[in-house]
């Protein structure tokens, strides 16, 4: 037994198990990508999600959904090109109670734009149909210029050439997709 290790003797016939659960995103939680395409169009992006067990890869297609906030709403991200496979020689994790990942769940996001995007997995199912998650989970990442603040708040705080004087009109240009709002001041918010 490796230190601070621990185990737990049941006898065989009254074992049940632990629910599978996500082991990793590839992408990472909140995850900051810088875009590859010029404002306004789309890519392709590459997530990979890690179960504890095999998981039943008709219900995980079926539950998991993508959430999208753009400039473009009109634009659906949606899944393509969905892999699953049984992961072999993952090296046991280092931290002592934690599962191994056993199942990757791959896929292919087509169709997305610039802004912020929640991978959601309802209560996906384990192969044997007895155990579930049990549990909604939410996976953000956000993608753009590096000029967007939305993505790159820390970097990205001012925008440069917000407003545009055309023919006696002016023009707001947004460098923020993915936000819901904005807000303009010319008083710097002292009103």
């Amino acid at each position: 037994m490796p230190a601070w290790g621990f185990k737990a003797h049941v006898p065989e016939e009254k074992f049940v198990g632990n629910r599978p659960s996500i082991m990793s995103f590839s992408l990472g939680y909140d995850a900051r990508v810088l875009s590859k395409v010029a404002p306004g169009n789309s890519q392709d992006i590459e997530i990979r999600l890690t179960f504890t067990h095999e998981m039943n890869y008709n219900n995980t297609k079926q539950v998991i959904t993508i959430c999208s906030r753009t400039q473009r709403p009109e634009e659906i991200a949606h899944f393509e090109d969905i892999r699953c496979e049984k992961v072999q020689n993952l090296p046991n994790p280092k931290t002592i109670g934690v599962p191994p990942g056993a199942f990757g769940f791959k896929a292919t996001l087509k169709n997305v734009h610039d802004g912020v995007h929640a991978v959601t997995l309802r209560n996906a199912s384990a192969e044997n149909g007895i155990f579930y998650t049990a549990a909604t989970d939410h996976f953000l990442f956000r993608i753009g210029e590096h000029d967007n603040p939305i993505v790159f708040p820390r970097t990205a705080n001012y925008t440069l050439g917000l407003l545009h004087k055309v023919n006696e009109r002016f023009y707001v240009s947004l460098k923020a997709a993915g936000a819901d709002l904005f807000l303009y001041s010319t008083k710097w918010g002292s009103s």
